[in-house]
């Protein structure tokens, strides 16, 4: 019976049904850090933390954007989900779109090598998880995720004058 129980522990561990995730971030907001490169308004705030007790309040306006230019944390080519957890203080749904700039364009145009990502945030509370890897340039030609040089968060026309509360911005693997 014992050795029956440890065929299937061991089954189960090599399928990864005991497999953790490890979440990285890309951005520290636990530990008081703001997105880099930024264009819009931002702030390290208290007001809707979520668990963590602290978020970055960024008021977006006009083509403002959030970000980071040359992050630390270059090679997402292993991660599968990029997780982002804000706050909507609005009564409508505000659209936003994450763009990923590898570093090789591949001899491509910067828009048509880049990756541009619509999500969407409802109000209130917000979990938006986007699969990395089904990231591919906006040219259709496969992403490479082995080395991202920026990536950003911009607002578009519609929703130029939002604000949102990050809670966090992570990758998991």
């Amino acid at each position: 019976m014992k050795k029956g129980l440890a065929i299937v522990a061991a089954l189960m561990v090599g399928t990864g049904i005991f497999a953790q995730e490890r979440i990285v971030p890309l951005v520290k907001i636990q530990g008081g850090e703001n997105f880099s490169d930024a264009t819009a308004k931002q702030a390290l705030s208290e007001e809707h933390g979520g668990a963590s007790n602290v978020s970055v309040k960024v008021d977006f306006s006009g083509d403002s954007s959030i970000g980071a230019y040359n992050p630390k944390l270059k090679n997402w080519k292993d991660a599968k989900t990029l997780q982002i957890k804000a706050f909507n203080p609005a009564q409508d749904i505000k659209e936003f779109v994450l763009v990923v700039v590898p570093k090789d364009l591949k001899g491509r145009k910067r828009y048509e090598g880049r990756s541009d990502n619509k999500f969407i945030l409802k109000p209130g509370d917000n979990t938006v998880k986007l699969d990395v890897q089904g990231f591919t340039s906006n040219d259709g030609q496969l992403f490479d995720l082995s080395d991202i040089v920026q990536f950003y968060i911009c607002a578009g026309e519609k929703n130029k004058d939002a604000q949102i509360f990050f809670q966090s911005f992570d990758l998991i693997f």
